[in-house]
């Protein structure tokens, strides 16, 4: 099978489409579970060493690590989560006023019994459906950001006023004053621009996965840490509880909606045009549960060490990075001063990252970096990055020398990708997978 020929993909996905609509989640059945549900994904890929590289390059010394990109997909899953816990809650609703709105329409029913003559079509009043009800709950996460801005200022002055955390540049942060998961949106941010993030943040890494619960996927910080978010900035550590339940110190003197645009930094509307976007995009990609995520990790390392290479060989190349290559590059600008060194060692300056809109001009950047790759690395600059295609190419290479036939390197892969979309099915839905898996 050609992996990259585009009727076998095409084939592919058409089977992965059909038995993704035709799956049931797993339902948890009273003597029958299979109670030793295995993780997804591995806690192993948490625990790559940062310094196993397989690239013989001194830059690859620099480059993020599997664990670190793994777990970076971990955290846009919990920012994910917040979004749609933001734009769902009834409570925010009522104080955010974005209720339905009542709009009432006549029809006329046939009369059969009651008041009026039997037979004939009365007027009755008919509630309509309120058309842009869900398209404006989504401003109330456009306004919870700018809530979380101004609680994400506050924190950042008490932290450079610490002296707990006084030391070299790109240590990790104290566990115990790592913040909040609206403070941490908004480092996060920040930290994707490392020009900007010189001058609003600390470059500090976070040991995040240790506050992401592997259960539901939520970033929760210990009590100790509540404790310290309140002495340090005198707000409360949930500002999502904090505006359900009313005002009790969520948010900074000052802080409130009337005078967040005067607060704000306009760098803030620049940073966030489209950070969710790219937090989207990551998220449907939903790599973390793959069965081949630490393939997928392993190749865009590769190939964002090899698209740097091109752009120093190549500056009159556009910028039109893959999504895989995004995710290390935007992995790397968690840590200014490694990413700012590893760019002027391989192009000479810092390049960061921009976002390039999908219009004509993408297209043909990107049909002129694929022919330069190609030339350079024989390689394919596009590739498919679903769960099936990426799955069948790890066995494809794993197999490489064993002359295992094709049918059974697909058969195999289907099992696999099946069992991880019943794995997540099963946990979306607060299940447990049958005996059968």
């Amino acid at each position: 099978m050609d992996f990259h020929d585009p009727g076998s993909i095409t084939e592919l996905h058409a089977a992965s489409r059909q038995h993704v609509q035709n799956y049931t989640a797993p339902i948890s059945l009273v003597g029958n579970e299979y109670q030793q549900q295995a993780h997804v994904p591995s806690p192993a890929i948490f625990e790559t060493p940062e310094s196993a590289h397989t690239d013989e390059d001194k830059r690859s010394n620099m480059l993020p690590s599997i664990a670190q990109c793994a777990i970076h997909l971990e955290l846009l899953e919990c920012f994910k989560l917040l979004q749609k816990t933001v734009i769902k809650s009834n409570q925010l609703d009522v104080l955010f006023d974005t209720l339905p709105r009542k709009k009432f329409t006549t029809s006329y029913i046939y009369n059969s019994r009651g008041r009026g003559v039997p037979g004939r079509r009365l007027l009755r009043p008919i509630k309509a459906h309120d058309s842009t009800f869900q398209e404006r709950r989504k401003e109330k996460w456009t306004r919870f950001i700018h809530k979380a801005y101004c609680r994400f200022s506050t924190w950042v002055v008490s932290i450079n006023n610490n002296r707990k955390i006084s030391g070299k540049v790109g240590h990790e942060l104290d566990l115990k004053l790592v913040p909040p998961i609206d403070v941490m949106l908004i480092w996060h941010a920040f930290m994707l621009k490392p020009r900007l993030c010189l001058a609003w943040c600390l470059e500090k890494r976070i040991p995040w996965h240790s506050m992401i619960n592997q259960t539901n996927r939520r970033f929760e910080i210990p009590v100790g840490n509540a404790e310290a978010f309140r002495e340090m900035t005198e707000l409360e550590p949930g500002l999502l509880q904090c505006l359900i339940e009313g005002p009790k110190g969520g948010l900074p003197d000052g802080g409130q909606a009337s005078s967040m645009q005067s607060v704000r930094p306009k760098s803030l509307d620049m940073i966030w045009q489209n950070h969710d976007e790219w937090v989207d995009l990551m998220c449907h990609f939903l790599w973390i549960k793959s069965p081949a995520v630490e393939f997928t990790l392993q190749s865009a390392r590769d190939r964002y060490c090899k698209f740097f290479g091109l752009l120093a060989s190549n500056p009159a190349v556009s910028l039109a990075p893959t999504p895989d290559i995004e995710l290390v590059w935007l992995t790397h600008q968690l840590s200014p001063s490694s990413f700012g060194m590893f760019s002027e060692t391989s192009v000479g300056h810092l390049v960061e990252y921009q976002v390039v809109p999908h219009d004509h001009d993408h297209q043909q950047a990107l049909i002129s970096i694929e022919r330069a790759f190609r030339a350079r690395f024989g390689a394919r600059y596009r590739r498919c990055l679903c769960w099936d295609c990426q799955n069948l190419q790890r066995l494809a290479e794993k197999s490489l020398f064993d002359n295992k036939d094709t049918r059974e390197l697909v058969q195999e892969s289907m099992q696999e990708v099946a069992y991880h979309r019943a794995v997540e099915a099963a946990r979306r839905n607060r299940r447990t997978l049958r005996k059968a898996y």
